[in-house]
C-alpha cells in the first residue's frame, strides 16, 4: 500500500480531527491566513489608490486631447501649404511653358529672316 494514502486513511471522526488540528496548526494555514491578510490590507487600499491616480489620469487626458488638436492644426497647415505649392508650382511651369513658347518664336523668326 502507498504510504501517502496509509497516513490520510481516516478511520472515525477523532482522526479528521487530528487531521484538521494538523492542518490548522501547521506553517501551511499560517502562510495562507498571511496570504489572505495581506490581500485583504491590499483590498482595502485599492480606493485610496483609484483616488490618488485620478487626477493625473485627468491631466494626461487633456494633454492628449491638446496634441491631438494641435496634430490637426499642423495637418490642416501642411494642407494648405501643399495647395500653395501646387499652385505656385502650376504657375511656374505655365511661366515657363511662355518662355519657351517665346523663345521658340524668336528663334524660328530669325531662322526666317535669314533665309
Amino acid at each position: 500500500m502507498n504510504p501517502y494514502f496509509s497516513a490520510l486513511s481516516l478511520v472515525g471522526p477523532e482522526d479528521i480531527l487530528n487531521v484538521l488540528t494538523m492542518i490548522l496548526g501547521g506553517s501551511f494555514f499560517l502562510t495562507i491566513f498571511g496570504v489572505l491578510f495581506l490581500l485583504m490590507i491590499l483590498w482595502c487600499l485599492v480606493p485610496f489608490a483609484i483616488f490618488g491616480i485620478k487626477p493625473r489620469l485627468d491631466s494626461l487626458i487633456r494633454a492628449v486631447e491638446d496634441l491631438a488638436r494641435i496634430q490637426q492644426e499642423l495637418s490642416q497647415d501642411i494642407r494648405t501649404i501643399r495647395r500653395q505649392g501646387l499652385e505656385q508650382s502650376t504657375s511656374e511651369v505655365t511661366t515657363a511653358q511662355k518662355q519657351v513658347e517665346d523663345e521658340t518664336k524668336v528663334c524660328s523668326s530669325a531662322s526666317e529672316s535669314r533665309e
